[in-house]
């Protein structure tokens, strides 16, 4: 598991997650290709998230109506999550009434589908924004033509492992994890493997070469490590972030790594 994570740390590349997105910074300083990166990009999240034992979400839809018995205004943002592909909601306040008269509407009137209106830089969606690093629109009435810039975003948030899908809209954040925390959690087992492995040998060689020279050295046994609601939830604060994970897949080909590092009703 995780062989082509390993192998970039073990050759002293950093690898981290940064406001939501994956960061590698080869050990040779140069510039990892965008077509490697486009290639194995999620298979690595995928390992970093399984192995910390958490889970992200990823915005891929949203929708402006009006919710509850009491018909609030609100634009619902979907997400699923990285690792089991569970499905989850957040719903922010929004304006879906008309600020003036147009030539398509009067004032009060219902926006067209799909369009909303944020009133100030309060409101809560506006403070998800700002969080998510994303540049603010122009106008705030115009979120939604902007919308498609959250995609490829891994997000979290705070009680998401309560069971609930609905995440919480007030810490819904971008994922960090640091390149200290990937390696720490990676190269542990290897580095006890190799410090038991030693000692093993420097208590099987003394003993035979001292006492028993007529006998043969015996191999040691090898080792190995095994490393629909329309919406969802997410898991494990341990490491210092929270999240859940789709079916597992293939990762895809592993290549030589010489080779690409050469060439709602409430407030806002």
């Amino acid at each position: 598991m995780a062989n082509m994570l390993t192998r970039l740390l073990n050759k002293g590349d950093e690898v981290s997650i940064e406001a939501g997105r994956l960061a590698i910074r080869p050990k040779s300083k140069k510039a990892v290709p965008k077509e490697w990166l486009d290639e194995h990009s999620e298979a690595i999240i995928k390992d970093i998230l399984s192995v910390l034992g958490i889970d992200a979400y990823q915005y891929y839809e949203y929708g402006a109506d009006y919710y509850g018995p009491k018909r609030c205004p609100g634009v619902t943002l979907h997400f699923r999550s990285v690792v089991k592909r569970n499905h989850a909601y957040v719903i922010y306040n929004a304006d879906l009434s008309r600020s003036r008269n147009t030539i398509t509407g009067k004032k009060g009137g219902r926006l067209p589908p799909g369009q909303f209106r944020i009133k100030n830089q309060r409101w809560g969606f506006h403070k998800f924004w700002e969080r998510s690093g994303l540049k603010i629109p122009p106008r705030l009435s115009s979120f939604h033509d902007y919308m498609g810039n959250l995609k490829g975003i891994l997000f979290i948030a705070d009680g998401s492992d309560s069971g609930s899908e609905r995440l919480d809209r007030k810490t819904l954040r971008p994922l960090s994890v640091t390149a200290e925390q990937i390696k720490r959690a990676f190269l542990a087992d290897n580095s006890l493997t190799v410090s038991s492995q030693k000692a093993d040998n420097s208590r099987t060689t003394l003993p035979d070469n001292e006492f028993a020279a007529g006998h043969g050295k015996q191999g040691s046994q090898a080792r190995s490590n095994t490393c629909s609601s329309q919406h969802g939830k997410a898991v494990n604060r341990s490491s210092g972030v929270v999240f859940q994970l789709p079916p597992a897949q293939k990762p895809p080909p592993l290549q030589d790594i010489d080779e690409w590092t050469a060439r709602f009703c409430s407030q806002a």
